[in-house]
């Protein structure tokens, strides 16, 4: 066991400040858990009599144990590639038993000598916009806490996130819940509690309701289509749904015909991601759309720029593809920004804002 002294951790994007050096052993990655237990907000305590470390945060709790190949979560055993060990009076866990134990997601790059930890993910939303004329689907970025469990999350942030867009609303009824998702070769079975079906809503507002919960579950790549179901059944009630298009047809595929802003996005790279020279991006933007994107360093400087347009002829929606070669800077942290640009206003519209590592 050897420390590496110039191993630094960064959380979504931060460097942690430790009080013991991470250590390579047994070719893995240990780390203080003390540091990193506190730096996620959790509780943390120590019983010497068993060498037992203690982390609770919101209703959970593990215990992770010196020379123990099992930790336990809520009761429930975790199996451990190396088990924790003292080091300078602090416990050492794997870096890997951090995202099954406190849902994080964690990495060693041995080859740049670095680990990465990020507490928090992005996801896409698509809500229902509904005005005198007509009505479509807006796409929101949420910033939530990381979990592997992201197609529940995505529909509990459908029912309970806090919409941005001017006019849009959410769809579904706020006291629903999600019973279950199953997912087998890319069909989505969500299964809704009955406060689903309270929605008292027109034609086009359920129409652009099942596409909005539809069209998030598809930003999954191994989600393409989506049924529906009520406490695990499929009645006349159910089939009903909210008394106008009801569920006659699904399973229900992917539409972003219906969708009206923002008219660029970006599909990779993907937040607190690490990347090389030359960066590259992909992303949806609409027909006749100019794509312009910019790297900054830590300080806000650009160092790359690159532009790309799609054809007024192509469908709805096209593909986008850039490539930004840049030169490493001083510091690691970098600014992807994506965006139109409007030659009547001249003003920036439909930005969006990445944040990147590289080393």
């Amino acid at each position: 066991m050897q420390p590496k002294k110039s191993i630094p951790i960064y959380l979504d994007g931060n460097i942690l400040e430790l009080d013991v050096d991470p250590v390579v052993y047994s070719g893995g990655l240990l780390v203080p858990i003390y540091n990193l237990a506190r730096s996620l907000g959790a509780k943390i305590s120590w019983a010497p009599e068993s060498q037992t470390a203690i982390v609770t945060y919101g209703k959970n709790f593990v215990l992770i144990t010196v020379g123990k190949n099992t930790a336990y979560k809520n009761h429930k055993p975790i199996q451990l590639d190396i088990p924790p060990r003292i080091v300078d009076g602090r416990t050492l866990v794997p870096l890997n038993f951090l995202g099954e134990a406190m849902e994080v997601r964690a990495k060693w790059h041995d080859r740049h000598n670095t680990a990465v930890i990020n507490s928090k993910m992005k996801i896409a939303l698509y809500y229902p916009l509904v005005n005198d004329q007509d009505g479509y689907l807006i796409r929101e970025s949420h910033e939530v806490k990381y979990t592997r469990g992201t197609a529940k999350k995505s529909l509990n942030e459908l029912i309970d996130g806090q919409v941005t867009t001017p006019g849009a609303c959410r769809a579904l009824p706020p006291d629903t819940s999600i019973l279950d998702i199953s997912i087998n070769n890319g069909l989505a079975t969500v299964d809704f509690s009955q406060e689903v079906l309270k929605a008292g809503v027109g034609c086009r507002m359920e129409e652009l309701g099942i596409k909005s919960i539809v069209n998030t579950l598809t930003e999954f790549p191994g989600i393409k289509e989506v049924s529906f179901m009520v406490e695990g059944k499929l009645d006349e009630r159910a089939m009903d749904w909210w008394g106008h298009v009801g569920l006659y047809n699904q399973p229900f595929s992917r539409d972003l015909s219906v969708v009206g802003q923002p008219r660029t996005w970006v599909i990779s790279p993907s937040e607190g991601q690490v990347v090389k020279s030359p960066l590259k991006i992909r992303g949806l933007a609409g027909a006749g759309s100019g794509v312009n994107a910019r790297l900054l360093d830590a300080n806000g400087l650009v160092i790359a720029t690159g532009f790309t347009s799609t054809s007024p002829t192509d469908p709805a929606w096209a593909e986008y593809h850039l490539s930004l070669p840049f030169t490493r800077p001083d510091s690691a942290n970098l600014w992807l920004e994506v965006f139109r640009y409007d030659e009547l206003q001249g003003t920036i519209i439909d930005k969006e804002t990445i944040s990147l590592l590289t080393f």
